[in-house]
């Protein structure tokens, strides 16, 4: 059985438990599925016009509601949840804590109905929404989280309805341009369940740079931090400073520290001191939680810069990686990866490719390279393809052996890639229609142990099996960019959500009529496998963030975590205890 089944059957079989020692009391079954109010025993948890849209596998179109960016309307009519009838004596928590992440720990329970997962993938889009006002183009990565009261009982917490936040920019003129212009654009928050906007953040921000989600403050509701440009800035090169939302779009602050960039790149957070107040790691600088500025590499990379704070070393604090350059949370240059060009330039990512305790480190500009965790070479897996600039990936055990893959761009093939005493040996390979600066993503959708991998190409977005055989394809219109999928339980449902995005095609859409800026796709029978309520940014692997969007004090090194020896890919929530709750009803 694969580390993350046991994660899953584990944290299943507790939930189910709970109920079973609660026969007779009201929301529990022997079997673990909770009745909730208003539904017969035989009711599957959906009204009658959702099971007919899943069984037809039709997606419903959405207006972009609340165009005129003027932010903060809510046009959610949810009705409160329900929760678990537990019984208060003996060993049993307090019922609200099924609503929240305990200390500790990254994750909440499950819902308690979660059904049997799939048994064949057969991927349906439940949603598509298109951006008003011309902003139909998302080339940034879409985020999970919970920004507001679905359920109406006056606390943001675990059993409301995450939320999307899509930062949307109008290109009609940069049709026929790739690079040279992108103007500035707005953020979205998307309702999960239909699909509409619920409100548009007003302040215009850099649409070119992936933002971030996480509680700054502890006050239990998420921050959203993005770019603001200079007026004189023009497309992605020019001035820009890192400015942070309140979840509602209200502005909470603007930082003073103006940054020259080409663009690009994404914001992360991570508590590097370990007091208790995270830092925000953006592509040039280091921010307090206030957006002071902490410090900045000497020769900051120009562009597409996806800072990681990880703890190399395994010696309790972290260290920051901008580009090839590794940092001390203090910034204290550490050392630098023997690579030519801007040492502060590249797209990096952490994970475990051997059976010692460290990390290794992955690093590409033109060509893929693995490090050891203090900066030794361990193996060189061929050229990365395109003008030398960093395209993300993704690590994650396809073929479950125990041993994590590279899945990668090679110019116009992508490859899962395995390392074997030091040397890159393809798994499988396909060919792309394009040279991509986007990351494929994995996840187990049947929790078989056997995970599918995620490939975005500008026409198609495909689901491959352990061995590159291809098991299902969606839709899309896109150009180039480094948007990747995103998976997450985005409406608390228990199980999995693909979640996709589109933009502007180079030469514009001409006779096209699929210009959806989000696809949202659940399996047929909307039971793929559970996962995390929460994607928080670019550099998303699984212990960087707490589901409720607090950040840890002491991040875990996520290549011991089991099921997270991963980089940009979603897990199996890690809540093993006597919970469940039941999310906001439909």
């Amino acid at each position: 059985m694969s580390p993350m089944v046991a994660r899953y059957t584990a944290s299943l079989l507790m939930a189910h438990l709970a109920c079973a020692v609660a026969v007779g009391v009201a929301g529990c079954t022997v079997e673990g599925i909770a009745i909730l109010p208003g539904l017969d025993e035989g009711a599957d948890g959906f009204g009658d016009d959702q099971d007919e849209g899943l069984g037809e596998g039709q997606g419903t179109g959405t207006d972009g509601a609340n165009t005129d960016h003027d932010g903060g309307s809510n046009e959610s009519d949810d009705a409160g949840s329900a929760m678990l009838d537990l019984p208060a004596p003996g060993d049993h928590e307090p019922l609200e804590q099924a609503c929240v992440v305990a200390d500790n720990i990254l994750d909440a329970p499950l819902p308690c109905d979660v059904g049997p997962t799939s048994v064949t993938i057969n991927p349906v889009v439940a949603w598509t929404w298109t951006g008003p006002a011309g902003e139909d183009s998302v080339i940034v990565t879409p985020l999970v989280g919970n920004l507001d009261d679905d359920n109406e009982d006056g606390i943001v917490d675990l059993c409301d309805r995450p939320d999307l936040v899509v930062l949307a920019v109008d290109l009609s003129a940069n049709a026929n341009k790739k690079d040279t212009f992108v103007p500035a654009g707005h953020i979205y928050v998307l309702d999960t369940k239909t699909g509409q906007t619920k409100w548009t953040f007003a302040t215009p921000v850099d649409a070119t740079a992936t933002p971030a989600l996480a509680d700054l403050d502890g006050d239990g509701t998420a921050e959203i931090l993005a770019f603001e440009r200079s007026e004189e800035s023009l497309g992605q090169v020019g001035e820009r400073r890192v400015i942070a939302f309140e979840a509602d779009g209200s502005v909470r602050w603007i930082s003073d520290t103006w940054v020259w960039s080409d663009g690009g790149g994404g914001l992360a957070v991570a508590d590097l001191d370990a007091d208790g107040s995270p830092e925000i790691l953006a592509p040039e600088h280091v921010l307090s939680a206030d957006g002071q500025l902490l410090w900045a590499p000497a020769n900051p990379p120009p562009a597409d810069s996806v800072p990681i704070a990880a703890d190399l070393d395994l010696d309790g604090e972290l260290e920051v990686l901008f580009g090839r350059s590794v940092f001390a949370a203090d910034g204290t240059e550490l050392f630098e990866l023997p690579l030519p060009g801007n040492k502060n330039l590249g797209v990096a990512a952490i994970a475990n490719f051997d059976d010692d305790a460290f990390p290794e480190i992955y690093i590409q500009a033109a060509q893929h390279h693995i490090f050891e965790h203090d900066g030794q070479p361990k193996a060189h897996c061929g050229a990365a393809g395109g003008a030398g600039k960093g395209r993300p990936v993704s690590i994650l055990d396809v073929d479950s052996d125990g041993q994590a893959e590279l899945l990668a761009h090679h110019g116009t093939w992508f490859r899962a890639t395995t390392i074997v005493n030091g040397q890159c040996a393809p798994l499988w390979s396909v060919k792309v229609n394009h040279d991509s600066t986007s990351a494929a993503i994995g996840f187990d959708f049947l929790a078989d142990g056997s995970a599918e991998t995620v490939l975005a190409d500008l026409d198609w977005v495909r689901l491959y099996g352990a061995q590159g055989d291809a098991v299902a394809q969606i839709q899309r219109r896109a150009r180039p960019s480094s948007a990747n999928p995103v998976i997450a339980d985005a409406d608390n449902d228990g199980a999995a959500e693909l979640i996709i995005v589109g933009s502007e095609p180079i030469g514009g859409y001409g006779e096209l009529e699929d210009r959806a800026s989000v696809i949202y796709v659940q399996n047929a029978d909307d039971q793929f496998a559970p996962t995390r309520r929460i994607w928080n940014q670019h550099a998303y692997h699984v212990t960087n963030i707490r589901e409720d969007a607090t950040v840890p004090v002491e991040q875990e090194p996520h290549w011991q975590t089991a099921g997270s020896n991963s980089f940009r890919n979603n897990v199996a929530p890690g809540y093993q205890g006597p919970l469940c709750q039941s999310g906001p009803a439909d």
